[in-house]
Formats: C-alpha cells, structure tokens, sequence
C-alpha cells in the first residue's frame, strides 16, 4: 500500500504538474524552450559533448533496454532458476515502454524545434521522453533485481550510479535538441511511478507466498537470493 501511495502521489503531484504545464504552454513550457536553445547553442560548438551525449542516449535506446532486460530475464531463469524476479523484470519493462507510448500519443507534444545545427532526428512525440522514462524502469528493475547479489557495502554505491546515469540521460536527450526539461523530468517521474507499482504487485505476490515484506531500497524485490547466492558458493 506504501508503494501504491508512492505512486500514485508522483502522478498526482510532479507528474500532473508538468502536464499541465506542457498542455497550456504554462511559465514552466516557455522556459523549457529557452532552456533548449541555449543547451543546442552550446551543443554545436562542442563536438566532444555531442558525442557523449549520442553514446549515452544509445544506453538508453529501445534496442539496448530490450537487449539488457533480454539478457537478466534468460539468466535468471536458466543460470539462477529465479521464474519469479524473471516474470517481475520482463513484466515491468515491457508495460512501461507501453504506458509511455500511450501518454506520448495522448499528449502529442512536438519535439523541439532548433535552428542552427542539426545532430539528427528523432520520430515520435516528445513528452515523456521515452529514454528518460525507460531508463528509469529498466535500469531499476536490474538494480532492484540484483541488488541483493551484490556485498552489502556496495549497494548504496549501485543505487548512486543509477541516480547519476538518469541524469545523465536527461542531459543527453536535451543536448541532441529531441527534449525540453519537462519531457525528461516527466518521463523520470511517471518511471518512477511505474517502477513503484511494480514493486508494489511484486511484493502482494511475496505475501502470497507467505514471505515477509522485503526493505527494497536497502535488499533489493527478494532478499532470498542473497541466501540462495550464499547457499550456491
């Protein structure tokens, strides 16, 4: 119930706010656009950026989210026998990627449009951004996965680095010019949201199951597998 509120107050709150803001062209949309134009004119004159920016947004690309969620959904159905993190992380994955090409077709904004310099095209609606969004599920779902396989110590490391790379792929959507502010932060958001629903469907299946209710932000959806990974070394 805790995650469902979590969820529901991130559409409800920040989510609601940058729609409103993007459907009647609020303070927030016009500064969105100034924003952009002044990240593109930066942009054409820094060729290492723009670069860092293509391979960053290729990390985050349709392709590659489906090639990582391809690759942990096979290994943990054959390598760790864990059916039910698989079924959580293909299920998640693939019903966020769909929420976000309805909201987008529904919303229909337009990319933005910048004169100057071109580093090519995106197809498509531009609010929520799908890169920010999709990273922001695909890239938990692995981290909530697998975050109890990994030592102790190093989990706050391995949630930090996934707060870093959506950052990171904001600013990379804005400095190709295919995304205003308000796209990314909304796409981050409703992720968000997406990824807390799942979480929370996941641990109602826990409770089922007769298991305890799992502190995911500190042993990942199934604390189990740290024992099952012990048991197995």
């Amino acid at each position: 119930m805790t995650l469902l509120m979590i969820a529901v107050i991130l559409v409800a709150g920040p989510f609601a706010f940058f729609l409103e803001q993007v459907i009647s062209s609020g303070p927030l949309s016009r500064a969105d656009k100034s924003l952009a134009n002044s990240m593109h004119v930066q942009a054409c004159t820094n060729a290492a950026a723009v670069t860092a920016a293509r391979v960053i947004s290729f990390l985050g690309s349709t392709i590659w989210d489906t090639a990582l969620i391809v690759v942990a959904v096979a290994f943990l159905l054959f390598r760790r026998k864990e059916q039910r993190l698989a079924i959580f992380a293909g299920v998640t994955a693939a019903t966020g990627s769909l929420l976000n090409s309805g909201v987008k077709l529904l919303v229909d904004r337009d990319r933005p449009l910048l004169s100057g310099c071109q580093f090519g095209s995106a197809t498509g609606q531009s609010f929520p951004s799908g890169h920010a969004m999709n990273t922001t599920i695909v890239y938990g779902v692995l981290v909530l996965v697998f975050l109890s396989l990994i030592k102790r110590e190093w989990r706050p490391v391995l949630i930090g680095v996934y707060a870093g790379w959506l950052l990171a792929m904001s600013w990379a959507r804005m400095t190709l010019g295919v995304h205003y502010l308000s796209d990314v932060l909304g796409g981050i958001v409703l992720g968000c949201a997406w990824l807390a629903i799942g979480v929370a469907v996941f641990q109602a299946w826990r409770k089922e199951a007769g298991k305890p209710p799992a502190d995911v932000i500190h042993e990942g959806v199934e604390p189990e597998a740290e024992l099952r990974a012990d048991q197995n070394s």
